[in-house]
């Protein structure tokens, strides 16, 4: 058990870093660092052809569900400790290039 303020040495493996190029209403995936097979492979499945943001962010949020739905994701912690630790791990990054 992991409590407040500990943590495990596996915890960097919990994270998957997805970069994104998002220009008007288009979107492409530039980069995914971290996961597994599965998580290069949604990636792979992403980068081949381009769409909308809406579409795209769609795509990538179905993805998500499907793998998060298989077997290896079936005990979840619902502990507080557990909630908190997701949030602190959930990150967004902008960065605007040019003008």
């Amino acid at each position: 058990m992991v409590r407040n303020g500990e943590h495990r040495n596996d915890d960097v493996e919990d994270f998957v870093e997805i970069t994104l190029d998002v220009r008007d209403d288009t979107v492409s995936v530039q980069n995914i660092r971290g996961g597994d097979s599965e998580t290069a492979l949604l990636a792979s499945r992403l980068e081949k052809r381009p769409s909308t943001l809406s579409v795209k962010l769609k795509q990538v949020s179905q993805e998500l569900k499907r793998m998060t739905s298989s077997k290896k994701f079936d005990r979840i912690d619902r502990a507080k400790s557990g909630a908190a630790r997701a949030l602190k791990g959930l990150k967004f990054m902008t960065k605007n290039v040019g003008d």
